[in-house]
């Protein structure tokens, strides 16, 4: 036999994809029999966790734009025109 009669099999992501959504289908499905009232609780608490999910992102995404910035600022700073903390107690020596 030789190695070019050889065929390696192709990944395909959609068939990676649809494996995962099948296979969490079959573990929510197992988990709703061993837990009877688990459905009904994950049903009530979607109106509560949905809206976190869509906003999360319009918050987190300004934050880290403004981190990002931030730091970048900070590091482009020379070092002796830096912000340094002036306390009010006298200087110890």
């Amino acid at each position: 036999m030789t190695a070019t009669g050889q065929t390696r099999p192709v990944s395909d992501p959609e068939s990676e994809i649809a494996a995962v959504t099948v296979g969490g289908g079959i573990l929510l499905t197992q988990a709703f029999a061993l837990f009877p009232g688990l459905f009904p609780c994950l049903l009530l608490l979607l109106p509560f966790v949905l809206p976190l999910i869509v906003l999360a992102p319009l918050v987190a995404i300004p934050y880290g734009l403004w981190k990002l910035g931030s730091s970048v600022l900070r590091l482009l700073a020379p070092a002796d025109r830096g912000y340094v903390a002036r306390s009010h107690d006298p200087a110890v020596r």
